[in-house]
């Protein structure tokens, strides 16, 4: 939840992200806006963890490391040298590379155990 002055303010959602990191993209220019990020513990959500990139799967897992990649760019890399940041940027790609690979062999693990 955010007050219109707050996104009159900061601007809509980054549409760089892809359905991941675009909320922490928000609080944290509303953050550096000056604003206050609470964490609202009222109520109860129901998430099922990757159900909706359940179709996706390679382009979900691309996104979500291509989202780490966006916003570590955007916020950490002036405060880091060259070498840091390699060290950061390799990670991500080692990560998300291992993570694709996860994802296809289970997609052919699930295909073969069908047939």
């Amino acid at each position: 939840m955010m007050k219109n002055e707050v996104i009159e303010k900061i601007g809509g959602l980054d549409e760089t992200f892809f359905m991941y990191g675009e909320e922490m993209d928000w609080c944290m220019r509303a953050k550096k806006a000056g604003y206050i990020v609470k964490y609202c513990p009222v109520g109860t959500i129901t998430h099922f963890k990757g159900e909706s990139s359940k179709k996706l799967g390679v382009k979900a897992t691309y996104e979500f490391y291509r989202a780490m990649y966006i916003f570590y760019n955007k916020y950490n890399k002036e405060e880091h040298n060259l070498f840091f940041n390699l060290l950061v940027y390799s990670g991500i790609v080692v990560l998300g590379f291992v993570n694709v690979i996860k994802v296809i062999l289970m997609r052919e693990k699930r295909v073969g155990s069908k047939g």
